[in-house]
């Protein structure tokens, strides 16, 4: 089976670092050219940073912070903050955790600096709802509008426990097919693109050292 027989139909909405809110085609990378063959409708939205790393940094919790937020948040209080979900009403689609990550940036500085004691489960329970209530309506809304049915989930986010079950909900009440990798395979942005990196080296796919780092340059003019 070709890449675009496999991901014909499927609907993707993908969560990226960067330095704007934006929304372009998935061209970076073979795959996602086989997306676009597919007809699969790609969306990029952009923020500066997921939140996580932030409020892990904060902690303590070292980076990214996924994993350690992820197992902080078991048996928390997920209603114990109330965090922003932010929403464009002529855009259901965007999103922007710029207001998430200063929330909780400031409910641990705050607290820090009036000696209180955070319950940091609750915290980061709530911190997780924050994202997946963000992240979950959005994917089930694309699939709505696109009609496709067909859900796939990639990259260090796939591997948080509270989004991975409330995808499983929200696909499972509207009859959409889901795609979870295993969490061996959630691996971190960097460690994926490294390793596209090494499979261009070894098929010749060089540049010289002028070549200036540059987010949006079509991996295929290497």
């Amino acid at each position: 089976m070709t890449p675009e027989q496999l991901l014909a139909g499927a609907c993707d909405m993908h969560v990226h670092s960067g330095p704007a809110l934006v929304r372009r085609g998935l061209d970076h990378a073979e795959l996602a050219r086989a997306c676009v063959r597919a007809g699969m409708r790609a969306a990029v939205v952009k923020d500066q940073h997921m939140p996580t790393a932030g409020a892990a940094r904060v902690l303590g919790l070292g980076y990214p912070g996924g994993g350690p937020m992820d197992k902080m948040a078991q048996g928390g209080n997920d209603k114990a903050f109330v965090f922003p979900r932010a929403h464009l009403a002529d855009h259901p689609l965007d999103m922007s955790f710029s207001g998430l990550k200063t929330a909780v940036l400031n409910a641990i500085h705050n607290a820090s600096q009036k000696g209180e004691e955070l319950d940091l489960h609750d915290l980061a329970a709530s911190f997780a709802a924050a994202v997946s209530d963000s992240l979950i309506p959005r994917a089930m809304e694309a699939d709505r509008m696109t009609g496709y049915h067909k859900i796939a989930v990639a990259g260090g986010v796939a591997a948080n426990s509270r989004i991975r079950a409330d995808l499983e909900r929200a696909c499972a009440q509207a009859g959409a097919k889901l795609w979870l990798p295993p969490l061996a395979l959630c691996g971190d942005n960097a460690a994926m693109i490294g390793s596209q990196g090494y499979y261009e080296y070894l098929a010749g796919h060089t540049a010289g050292w002028e070549l200036n780092a540059k987010a949006s340059l079509d991996i295929g003019r290497g």
